[in-house]
């Protein structure tokens, strides 16, 4: 009987001891921690697209737009703002009333005539992928911009050309849509130029 009630006794506490290292480990397993890990995806400022113009007797003209140097080309597009602003204290105002673009109107702009610019919506897009090679440019967007009548008083025309790029090479997850379709939603032919439609 003795021999019986050790027995009990040590099966007890091996039992024990297993139902203890178990919840430990599970415990042990249920409070680990991970090392914290931070992504942030910012685009690099080397890489912004620059406007390059020439501007003489208040005439903006030769407006391109320069690609920094990177590994691979990309599609430009640009959107040009036009309104009447004034700096007054370091603070920007805009008038409320947009100038008039036209022969009759406010200031007079001539676009690229090439044919290498479309416009879709707001945007303005170069149909060519321009090369990273630092010196990689677009064709002339703006030949010209020419104020012709008088500003309200105070106030200057002012004339922004807003940029954006995407790389040319590369597709969506799925590997069947070019990434500039997906991004700015215009088609690319087969010799790799945006299409106007």
């Amino acid at each position: 009987m003795k021999s019986k009630t050790l027995l009990i006794v040590t099966a007890s506490v091996l039992l024990a001891a297993l139902l203890a290292g178990g919840v430990y480990a599970a415990v042990t397993f249920m409070h680990g921690d991970t090392d914290e890990l931070t992504n942030s995806l910012v685009a690099d400022e080397d890489l912004t697209p620059e406007v390059s113009e020439t501007f003489a007797n208040n005439v903006k003209s030769d407006v391109v737009v320069t690609v920094p140097k990177t590994d691979y080309s990309v599609y430009v597009r640009a959107m040009i703002v036009v309104n009447w602003q004034k700096v007054d204290e370091g603070e920007t105002f805009i008038y409320p009333a947009s100038p008039v673009a036209g022969e009759n109107g406010d200031y007079s702009l001539v676009l690229d005539d090439t044919g290498k610019w479309f416009k879709k919506g707001d945007f303005y897009y170069f149909t060519e992928a321009v090369p990273g090679t630092g010196e990689g440019a677009t064709d002339i967007l703006i030949g010209a911009c020419t104020q012709l009548k008088n500003p309200p008083e105070g106030y200057s025309l002012h004339v922004e050309v807003l940029t954006q790029t995407v790389q040319a090479a590369g597709t969506t997850d799925s590997g069947n849509v070019p990434a500039v379709t997906n991004a700015w939603g215009v088609r690319v032919d087969e010799d790799g130029k945006l299409i106007n439609e």
